[in-house]
């Protein structure tokens, strides 16, 4: 048994896929059709950019320009968004997953609870008690663990 017949059971087996199926055994080399079908598809969590963010929450689906979430914060299974607009929008996904939504080049994780965006932070230095802080344009001063540091100092150096 090779891995496409492994792959061919799998989907077969999965009610939704078995138009996805047929049509990729008939229509042979036309990938465009296969490719059609599956745009067609909508994923419950998307990123339509990098800029423009879309997260379905229930059934409600929600938008965000990226340039203005100035940083996202756990909270057991869910995470607020924290925008310039100054709202929190609480939605259901894991930090892992939005880190893997946002880009690399605009957000850094500096806590396993919050990811701030670089554009956003004014000030990276230590509190009274010498702990390493990150201080946002609104405000906002957030922790930065020790497991964190060095990359958070290297981003905001560069």
């Amino acid at each position: 048994m090779n891995a496409q017949t492994t792959v061919t059971q799998r989907i077969s087996r999965q009610p939704r896929h078995t138009s996805l199926l047929s049509l990729a055994m008939n229509a042979g080399q036309n990938y465009d059709a296969l490719l059609q079908k599956l745009a067609k598809d909508k994923q419950p969590i998307m990123a339509t950019s990098r800029e423009q963010l879309e997260v379905t929450n229930g059934k409600k689906s929600l938008s965000f320009n990226a340039k203005t979430i100035q940083w996202v914060e756990a909270c057991g299974d869910y995470l607020y968004v924290h925008t310039d607009e100054g709202r929190s929008q609480l939605i259901r996904k894991t930090m892992k997953a939005m880190e893997n939504l946002l880009d690399d080049s605009q957000f850094i994780r500096i806590h396993r609870s919050y990811i701030v965006n670089v554009n956003q932070v004014c000030l990276f230095g230590n509190n009274e008690n010498r702990e390493k802080i990150v201080t946002l344009k609104g405000g906002q001063v957030l922790n930065v663990s020790r497991r964190f540091k060095t990359r958070v100092a290297a981003a905001l150096a560069a």
